[in-house]
């Protein structure tokens, strides 16, 4: 929302307020208004007085654990995102939030947990997948955390993010071409990714196209000249990379920098 827009509508809402000052909406979208102002801190205690008035108020609990957990406050928000879920259990939103605050805390089982109900509950929200597979990954649960992300690409075709970490899941499941597929779009899509770029260039090696694995290296080794990953993974591929031109001859002066 533009500034001058947002400063017009909290003025408009502190009018309301004077008339209405025990509607916990109106105190709601006030702080949204301010949130969107930036100023968070005076959106909370927007917030909290319409948990004050109305404690079942769950739109309110969700804003004040976000602004919690953007700040690095994990418990008071995971409180909130609680007394959302509390307020309202099918608000996939607060279990999303929740999953995202347990997560920060190091708790991936309960983040899990919070996650697949969100999941249950908004079934084709990408997010919440992309944060699933990413979990389960954490949790050596390969299997879920492939279908999770087969899905989120399925839904979100064009997500570069999306196709890269599956990329990545099909690589561990040693599903290799399909893998290369899903790093060469996620490149279309963002062909400023090293990640991606590294995961394509370690999927064409072990297709045995070292050929074409070498020129991404050779274009990671001159974007990333310091990074040793990239040059563990050329290093072994050197000897016979073929004549004396192209990343063999590049191998010297880029060791020198």
């Amino acid at each position: 929302m533009h500034a001058g827009k947002t400063a017009e509508a909290i003025a408009v809402l502190d009018a309301a307020l004077a008339k209405k000052p025990a509607d916990p909406e109106l105190h709601y979208a006030r702080g949204i208004a301010l949130q969107q102002a930036g100023r968070g801190e005076e959106a909370v205690a927007a917030w909290k007085e319409a948990v004050r008035i109305d404690p079942k108020f769950y739109p309110a609990h969700n804003g004040i654990g976000a602004v919690a957990l953007d700040g690095g406050r994990l418990d008071e928000a995971v409180a909130a995102f609680e007394a959302a879920i509390a307020a309202k259990p099918d608000f996939p939103d607060a279990h999303y939030n929740l999953g995202r605050a347990a997560r920060a805390q190091g708790q991936n089982e309960r983040a899990a947990a919070a996650l697949v109900e969100a999941n249950r509950l908004a079934p084709e929200d990408v997010d919440v997948l992309f944060l699933l597979a990413q979990v389960d990954r954490d949790l050596g649960k390969r299997d879920e955390a492939l279908a999770a992300a087969t899905k989120a690409a399925s839904l979100a075709p064009d997500d570069a993010e999306v196709r890269r970490t599956l990329g990545h899941l099909l690589m561990e499941a040693d599903k290799v071409r399909e893998a290369q597929v899903e790093f060469s779009v996620a490149l279309q899509k963002r062909p400023d990714d090293n990640d991606a770029k590294l995961g394509l260039a370690r999927a064409l090696v072990k297709l045995e196209r070292a050929d074409e694995a070498l020129v991404h290296l050779a274009d990671l080794a001159a974007r990333l000249p310091d990074q040793a990953v990239v040059w563990s993974e050329w290093g072994p591929r050197w000897p016979s990379s073929g004549g004396s031109t192209g990343p063999r001859a590049r191998w010297p002066s880029s060791t020198r920098r």
